[in-house]
């Protein structure tokens, strides 16, 4: 029974989803994506997903690193009180 909601639940997701994007598609700020595609773009495209791609793998250890080192644990966060 437990698989069925959740398949029922995304199921609903997934239509919330398209609906809304056909709400926004229909607004006027958004009308410039319901154009077809320019054909000399898929170079140009290319370069944003390769930047898109790497970006977030070179920066995540060096900002995670960077965030442990410069964000200690206070006596007032739940991991800097002691529990035990």
């Amino acid at each position: 029974m437990e698989g069925g909601r959740h398949r029922l639940a995304l199921i609903g997701a997934i239509v919330l989803l398209l609906g809304s994007f056909e709400l926004l598609l229909a607004l006027p700020m958004f009308a410039s994506l319901r154009q077809p595609g320019v054909a000399g773009q898929a170079l140009r495209d290319r370069g944003d997903l390769a930047l898109t791609a790497l970006l977030p793998a070179l920066t995540y250890f060096p900002l995670f690193i960077l965030g442990m080192v410069a964000l200690r644990p206070t006596r007032s966060s739940s991991r800097g009180s002691p529990t035990r």
